[in-house]
Parts: C-alpha cells; structure tokens; sequence
C-alpha cells in the first residue's frame, strides 16, 4: 500500500487504500521520518529525529503514547500484524519491539506524557544505522536492513538475529 504524506501548518493527512486520515498535530520542531496506520486502523504511529515514537489515536486525534528509549533518530517502524506491538529501527544501531498492550486495553486512554510507558525489548547486532523493519505475518520472524548492508532476520520470541545476508556491490 503507498501512502503520501502533506503536511500543511500543522495539519496532517494519511491516503492510502480506502482510508483516509485527516489530523492535527500541534505545531511544534519535531521532524518525522515515518508514519505507519495500525491493522485495525485506529492508531497511526510516527517515528521521529528527536529519538520518540508518537501513536496518534486517529477516532478523536489525540495524542495517546510516546515511546521513549531510543538514543538516536528512529528511521522506521511496523505494527504487528495483530497490532499489539511496534517495532522501531532506529540510527542508535537498534531494533525495539514495543508492547502496545496496555494502551489498547485503556483503548488508547493514555495521555502520552509519561515516560517510557510501553515496555520493550531491544535487539542488537547491526553494526551501523538501522534504516528499515518489517514484521512477518505471522509475526515470528522480523527483518531489519542497515547502513552496514546487512539484512538480518530476527526471532521475535527470543530477540535473537537468525540469519544474516550481506548486500554486495556489483561493478
């Protein structure tokens, strides 16, 4: 599905598919670098330069969570297929898997102001910038790519890397 992004003031829209979003962020310096719908279309999260994951409640355009614990720009994330959990890869070398459970059992009542509220798991093995993530469909196996131009897949249940394709350049 492609998504295309406008940013206007401080006034956000999401086309993609059949859904479109339509939302207001407060005006401030925070420069996002990806913006990812949840499965069940409720939530739309941002990874951001200044090291947070912001999930947007899309029903009433609230601000419901931030993810704080990266020490570096988050580059990308990806919802579980089930939507209880987001990964996020970011330019500190590392991969987080978020545990959304809480916010979506108070069905997304938080008020984001906390502190690391969600609790994660941090994968570690690249060796550079991790610029992308993808989450299986079963969610078993999650794949990241980095700047050292390794793609590594992940075992979900244990936060280990599985396997490792090095990308070479060709002449």
């Amino acid at each position: 599905m492609t998504w295309w992004f406008r940013f206007c003031a401080s006034t956000f829209w999401l086309l993609g598919g059949e859904n479109i979003y339509y939302g207001w962020i407060r005006p401030t310096a925070i420069i996002i670098s990806q913006f990812r719908r949840s499965p069940d279309g409720n939530y739309v999260a941002a990874g951001s330069l200044d090291t947070v994951v912001r999930i947007w409640d899309v029903r009433d355009e609230t601000l419901v969570e931030r993810l704080r614990g990266h020490s570096d720009s988050v580059y990308d994330i990806a919802f579980t297929p089930d939507g209880k959990a987001l990964f996020s890869a970011s330019m500190d070398k590392t991969l987080k898997c978020w545990d959304l459970t809480p916010m979506l059992e108070n069905d997304g009542s938080k008020t984001g102001q906390g502190e690391e509220s969600a609790r994660s798991i941090e994968f570690v093995g690249h060796k550079d910038c991790v610029l992308s993530v993808a989450v299986t469909p079963n969610s078993a196996w999650v794949v990241s790519g980095s700047k050292d131009r390794n793609v590594l897949f992940w075992d979900t249940a244990t936060g280990e890397a599985q396997s490792c394709f090095k990308l070479i350049r060709t002449p």
